[in-house]
């Protein structure tokens, strides 16, 4: 989700989004938040949890975490525009929302087998330096899950992904 439900381990009451389709292989890191949770908590003796402000704008996504809505909810990587427009609307997103929500992709990697195919077989919709730039990691023939970077500086939250496609 855009909130913190993703970290909501599995309870008898919480079916855990961690472990939703779109998710599988894909969000990872979640023990090294639990271990930097659990040495906080044990410094300061007790457990801890986040502050709480009233927010005047934006939508509270959930307040719990389910995995069977995120199996349904998260749009596929392998939509085409219009179908991803509409799964938005479905959310009480719009476009400006899902614009914001795609420049996340500044940060990070993703695995290969979600966009293999395009830059392999379907040039006619993609850059063909991007495309020519990811085949270095995600070769036609392979490993699905080799990571490759979306812009190039995964590591830093920065304009490079919008930069990019605005260049196009």
């Amino acid at each position: 989700g855009c909130d913190d439900s993703i970290l909501f381990d599995e309870t008898r009451t919480i079916d855990s989004e961690k472990n939703a389709a779109p998710n599988n292989n894909s969000v990872r890191g979640f023990e090294v938040i639990d271990k930097i949770k659990s040495e906080v908590d044990k410094e300061c003796g007790r457990q801890l949890g986040g502050p709480t402000w009233k927010v005047r704008l934006g939508r509270r996504d959930s307040a719990t975490s389910n995995k069977a809505e995120e199996n349904t909810s998260i749009p596929s990587p392998f939509i085409d525009l219009p179908t991803l427009l509409n799964n938005f609307k479905n959310q009480g997103l719009n476009v400006k929302d899902l614009v914001v929500l795609y420049g996340a992709h500044t940060l990070g990697f993703s695995r290969c087998l979600l966009f293999k195919d395009r830059i392999h077989n379907r040039t006619h919709d993609i850059e063909a330096s991007f495309a020519n730039s990811r085949r270095i990691s995600c070769p036609r023939e392979g490993d699905d899950t080799n990571l490759a970077k979306l812009d190039n500086t995964p590591a830093y939250f920065d304009t490079q992904y919008f930069d990019f496609l605005l260049s196009k």
